[in-house]
């Protein structure tokens, strides 16, 4: 091979790699993927909930509780339940919100037809059985209060009966004297 000829493929040569370095470098920076990493999240703070205890609790008061609280750890915060109230009415399993008032009930002889009564009963307080005593109020009714009781939290105002459906103007008009919500 003469010189000359070795220069030229000399020449051919370092182009044929500088192309190569070019276009590595080139697609590289193109078509770059950037390493993602996923941590899990720790909390920063811990979200509370303010809790109203009331009724047959040792102390009642308000409650600063970590959020996703139950119903029965509302209740172990207050002292716990005396011997009178009646858990049974409750859903002690039922995770509280922000705000809501836990009324403990108490042990009254609920076996009285509720026309005969002085005293108005809390609706969310009511089993299904005290429900039906209500004047208007069968079985299907009295289950929708409670599922709307469960759904939503306790009424704030008697008021608050007519998102019930099957609960309009004057049906609440019929039963609202019966009732308080606390």
């Amino acid at each position: 091979m003469k010189k000359h000829e070795q220069y030229i493929l000399f020449g051919i040569i370092v182009l044929i790699i500088g192309i190569g370095i070019f276009s590595f470098l080139y697609i590289e920076k193109r078509f770059s993927f950037t390493k993602i990493v996923i941590e899990e999240a720790t909390p920063t703070t811990t979200s509370y909930i303010i809790i109203h205890v009331a009724g047959e609790v040792k102390n009642p008061g308000v409650y600063k509780l970590p959020g996703g609280s139950r119903v029965y750890e509302a209740i172990e915060a207050a002292g716990g339940a005396l011997k009178d109230a009646i858990l049974d009415k409750l859903n002690l399993a039922r995770v509280l919100k922000d705000g809501e008032k836990v009324n403990v009930p108490k042990n009254y002889n609920t076996g009285q037809v509720l026309s005969g009564r002085k005293k108005r009963i809390d609706i969310n307080e009511m089993d299904k059985e005290e429900l039906k005593r209500l004047p208007g109020v069968g079985e299907k009714l009295a289950e929708r209060i409670i599922k709307y009781r469960e759904t939503y939290g306790p009424f704030k105002s008697i008021d608050d009966l007519k998102q019930v459906s099957g609960i309009g103007d004057k049906k609440l008009e019929d039963i609202k004297n019966y009732l308080n919500s606390q």
